[in-house]
């Protein structure tokens, strides 16, 4: 399927595209991100393609998943690799023949199911997935895990490590540089454990010898050697994953690993001395540890000196792994739906979570879920476009709508020629409340009616006097929330039932701060103050817990103000795009905004 009906478009425009084809077998790789939409897609193009056969594979296909089975739309599935499996299933091999497949009555189980791997397994090097959109370019050394951490499904698939392909390197490195990749992520379970590693470390040096890609992995610090440390270095290796977990040795044991906590801090030190950005994992809410000892966890790494990159997650029993399998004997108590996050054990309470990840943030200052800015930007001018990710597709969709006119009739969204994105911002300028309060109403019940499953901002930016019955008006005829990933995954990391998936920003003109109605505002919603003009003794005034949106034709003045004071901030918001970009350090690629205005 052409990415931008998977990445950007919303599920009408993906349906209607499967429709035009009409395919007699649709198979879907289900994730803990995408399994409720997959599904839901599924029920709709069943009823339009009632003849068509859909199969899902992916780590969310396995017998113990109940989400799944349960679903009206789950009829069969492949567990495990695909590549075996699914050929056959395509061929027509008798289905309880095929290792692997999974009905909602029956199950073929499966052991190891190959060692050999030909060129086609590679989908870059067979030319089957779109390439277009991505700089970083996956790769399989090997498959299969020695260890068996019981928060693990990868183990369930392979009862053995097999090399995948390294007679294929030069094939794939000589790949990713024709085509413009200059990442490269080794997918490997844990990359530094597998037979001849050594001799694999030498040739990716050697494929790599003029540092061209910049290499990204995961691993096991703590069985790195000093010799093996600096080839990895000298690879270009500048990002790894380092799955501590946790230094509670009784955990680990129920977890099913040995405690190498030393071992592991102390090649992770010997890592990031040598210049590789190590992202060292811990996990909240591991059967058998404690509030108490989880931040022991966190000052450990904390006074190790190597938490600059941590990463703090909470707990997910996942489907067919060990803890889920053993969720009862356990006492795990999960949440049913993806992402299944842990609500409690009977040694870490619910309360002691959301301790547990306040603690984790102050300890090692830094946001463990960061909220995206709002997109305030209404002018687009004089930025390179080449930094925006493109798609190979004619549709241009829209990401920004403003609307400035009084008497907007939404009806004109409804034309032929004008494609949404799935995340869409809806911006309205109000110079006169009273006359566009209908319009804005009549315009938000419109998106609920017809894009039920999108992401919304919706703003309200007025240039006079500010409406609060506008304002309340709008909070109640905002799209109804139907249960999303994103509002689950954002409520349970930060404690607060939070509804990201349709959010509301309010632009006030400055002037407005000295209302009554300012601070109940401020409340209730996320204000921001709008500066047009560059006044230092009025931006120095404004406090940390305010967030501005700034205007006109002083940006720069003020972008290099804000700049040399480090007072930027996420909700330090520029009309100007280009200086939205210029906030960004790490250069990250989005979707080109473009937009529309009425």
């Amino acid at each position: 399927t052409p990415r931008i009906y998977t990445d950007i478009l919303p599920e009408s425009q993906f349906i209607e595209y499967i429709e035009q084809i009409n395919p007699d077998l649709l198979s879907f790789t289900l994730y803990l991100w995408n399994i409720e939409k997959s599904l839901r897609v599924v029920g709709s193009i069943m009823k339009r393609l009632p003849n068509v056969t859909v199969i899902f594979g992916g780590p969310e296909v396995n017998p113990d998943n109940n989400f799944l089975l349960k679903s009206e739309f789950f009829n069969e599935g492949l567990v495990g690799e695909g590549e075996v499996s699914f050929a056959d299933y395509i061929m027509g091999k008798p289905k309880n023949k095929i290792a692997g497949y999974l009905t909602k009555e029956c199950f073929n189980d499966f052991s190891t199911l190959r060692t050999d791997y030909k060129i086609e397994t590679n989908p870059y090097l067979s030319n089957i997935i779109e390439t277009t959109p991505d700089t970083t370019m996956f790769f399989e050394t090997v498959r299969g895990c020695p260890f068996s951490c019981n928060f693990c499904y990868y183990n369930k698939v392979y009862d053995k490590v097999v090399s995948v392909g390294h007679k294929y390197l030069n094939e794939i490195f000589d790949y990713a540089r024709k085509n413009d990749f200059r990442e490269l992520f080794v997918l490997d379970p844990t990359f530094n454990i597998q037979p001849n590693f050594g001799s694999l470390l030498q040739k990716l040096c050697k494929l790599n010898s003029d540092n061209f890609f910049e290499i990204s992995t995961e691993l096991r610090s703590d069985f790195l050697n000093d010799e093996q440390i600096l080839k990895l270095a000298e690879l270009n290796l500048v990002e790894a994953e380092i799955g501590l977990q946790t230094t509670n040795s009784y955990a680990l044991k129920v977890m099913g690993r040995d405690n190498r906590t030393a071992q592991t801090i102390e090649r992770t030190k010997k890592m990031i001395e040598s210049g590789i950005k190590c992202k060292v994992d811990l996990i909240v809410g591991l059967p058998g540890d404690t509030l108490e000892n989880f931040k022991k966890s966190v000052d450990t790494v904390a006074a190790a000196g190597i938490g600059e990159y941590v990463q703090v997650f909470r707990l997910s029993i996942l489907s067919g792994t060990e803890f889920s399998l053993k969720k009862d004997e356990l006492g795990l108590v999960t949440e049913p739906e993806p992402p299944y996050y842990l609500k409690y054990t009977p040694t870490f309470s619910e309360a002691d979570i959301r301790e547990a990840l306040d603690y984790a943030e102050e300890a090692f200052e830094v946001s463990l879920y960061p909220i995206a800015p709002y997109l305030l930007s209404k002018d687009f001018n004089n930025i390179d476009s080449s930094c925006f990710v493109k798609f190979e597709s004619n549709i241009k969709p829209i990401h920004k709508i403003v609307i400035n006119d009084p008497l907007f009739n939404h009806k004109v969204l409804l034309s032929d020629d004008i494609i949404l994105c799935e995340s869409l911002v809806v911006h309205f300028i109000v110079s006169e409340s009273s006359a566009q309060h209908s319009s804005i109403i009549d315009t938000l019940i419109f998106f609920g009616e017809y894009y039920v499953h999108n992401n919304f901002q919706f703003i309200l930016e007025f240039e006079n006097d500010v409406s609060t019955d506008l304002i309340n008006d709008v909070a109640l005829n905002l799209p109804q929330s139907v249960s999303s990933y994103l509002d689950r995954d954002a409520t349970a990391n930060l404690g607060v039932n939070l509804n990201l998936s349709c959010r509301l920003a309010i632009i006030v003109p400055i002037e407005f701060r000295s209302e009554e109605q300012y601070d109940l505002l401020q409340n209730n919603f996320d204000i921001f103050i709008k500066i047009n003009h560059f006044d230092s003794l009025l931006i120095d005034d404004i406090d940390d817990n305010e967030n501005i949106f700034i205007c006109g034709t002083e940006q720069k003045q003020i972008f290099n103000y804000l700049t040399e004071r480090d007072l930027l901030d996420d909700f330090t918001l520029f009309d100007s795009y280009k200086f939205e970009m210029m906030k960004d350090e790490d250069q990250c690629r989005i979707y080109y905004p473009n937009q529309l205005s009425f």
